[in-house]
């Protein structure tokens, strides 16, 4: 496979799933808004990782509930599939790699051009996160340690590893946490121990020690890798963000976790203080965790904290046999339009070749005179054509993957734009059923010219 073949694929891929993992995320989204708070922060999440994994389905299974039989087929192309593939793509490919220009082919066909626009911006949004993060890494490096061993105590003792290097940022910030992969720094605003409070401080520590033991810097990582794929979807970027945010909400909720009221204050409290302390941001890195990141998620936060109201199991029941329903549409591909029943084909009457001899009304009269020492016709050979002085020819050859002069039915798919689902396969075999004049099952040198040249054009309406 060519790279211009590659991106095409991937690109054709990506949007498909984009678009499956985008609904799959709207209807998310209305369910929430119905239910409400009523619902834990775990279920949001194992929500929300369903949206990250149907964008990299590689295959989906067949069903008649799937939304994508209420999409036209071949979704991305103009017209007949058929007519815009082999005109757009396949000609103007095999010409330039003649003329040994790749160049020339990336603008031949205009998915080409945003296939490589589109995997151009993905790797400069992923690349320039990893620069800020290598930039960011070295300023962090520079940071005073703390040398409160009161401070230092608490820390281990909400659970943070001594690999952790707690360092003190000049800047009044919001606590946070650093590294690339896995957690490095604990980074705390100059002054906590004076700002906060023990129990305060304690129940700060306690989210944080949370997001080392989830790796979630791993999981940002992973959840911006997926947004940088998919940059161009907005619903993508807000389920990353959704998805931060019910990560927040869930440490707070494993924090306060069979605590007493008066600790639930103190928690409520620290997140006041940092309401006043920290200051919004608007660009963050995936190499940090702050314990807060916007001041209408720590005012969201605040007001879940404050109500500590239980989820009940019968809506959360619900929204699972609801979203069941939902991965059934968005995680299915469509129906083929008929079943291959494994019924014999009909035998066709053969339609007389003047270019071949075998059909020729003289080559009949000698066979049915008596001629039986004459030499026979062969059955099953491709018609003798020049390939090279045709476009005809030069598509054949691109259809033709394994040189044995005939193109069948997976050679057809492999090269055809959107028919690589069940839909797809049945059109070809229609067109394959059409222009086999022979009835071998794949279609000889003059058969798909017959094919490429009036079969296709009268099935293209």
């Amino acid at each position: 496979m060519s790279a211009l073949e590659w991106m095409l694929d991937s690109g054709r891929w990506t949007l498909q799933n984009s678009i499956s993992a985008a609904i799959l995320f709207v209807l998310i989204q209305l369910v929430m808004l119905f239910v409400r708070d009523r619902v834990s922060s775990r279920l949001r999440m194992t929500l929300l990782v369903l949206v990250g994994i149907r964008l990299f389905l590689p295959h989906t299974p067949e069903s008649y509930l799937s939304f994508h039989n209420w999409l036209p087929a071949g979704l991305g192309t103009a017209g007949n599939p058929e007519v815009t593939f082999v005109e757009e793509r396949v000609v103007p490919e095999i010409e330039a790699r003649e003329a040994g220009s790749f160049r020339s082919s990336i603008f031949s066909h205009p998915g080409s051009f945003f296939a490589l626009l589109w995997i151009s911006i993905a790797l400069g949004i992923f690349l320039t996160a990893v620069l800020r993060q290598v930039v960011t890494g070295r300023k962090v490096a520079r940071l005073r340690d703390i040398d409160d061993r009161a401070l230092l105590a608490l820390v281990r003792e909400c659970g943070i590893p001594h690999s952790v290097r707690v360092v003190t940022s000049p800047h009044r910030d919001a606590p946070a946490v650093f590294g690339s992969l896995r957690v490095t720094h604990l980074i705390l605003p100059e002054g906590f121990a004076e700002y906060y409070t023990r129990e305060e401080q304690y129940g700060i520590l306690r989210h944080e020690s949370e997001h080392i033991c989830g790796n979630d810097l791993l999981w940002n990582w992973l959840v911006f890798s997926v947004q940088c794929w998919h940059w161009f979807n907005p619903f993508i970027s807000i389920a990353g963000r959704s998805w931060r945010r019910e990560r927040e909400i869930f440490c707070d909720q494993v924090v306060l976790m069979n605590h007493p009221e008066d600790e639930r204050e103190f928690y409520g409290s620290a997140l006041i203080k940092t309401l006043e302390l920290s200051r919004p941001r608007l660009l963050t890195s995936p190499a940090f965790v702050p314990f807060s990141l916007h001041h209408s998620e720590l005012k969201h936060r605040l007001q879940l904290i404050m109500k500590n109201q239980p989820c009940r199991i019968i809506p959360q029941l619900c929204v699972i046999l609801l979203m069941t329903g939902f991965a059934v549409t968005t995680f299915t591909s469509a129906l083929a339009d008929e079943k291959d029943n494994g019924a014999p084909k009909p035998e066709k009457a053969r339609t007389p070749d003047p270019g071949n001899k075998a059909d020729s009304p003289e080559r009949g009269a000698t066979n049915q005179g008596g001629n039986e020492g004459g030499p026979k016709p062969e059955e099953n050979k491709p018609a003798v054509l020049n390939p090279d002085n045709t476009k005809e020819g030069k598509v054949f050859n691109a259809y033709d993957k394994n040189d044995d002069s005939f193109v069948d039915d997976k050679e057809m798919e492999a090269m055809m734009e959107g028919k690589q689902n069940s839909r797809g396969r049945r059109e070809i075999r229609k067109a394959i059923d059409r222009s086999d004049r022979d009835d071998d099952g794949k279609l000889n040198m003059r058969e798909f010219i017959h094919w490429y040249t009036v079969g296709r054009l009268e099935n293209g309406g």
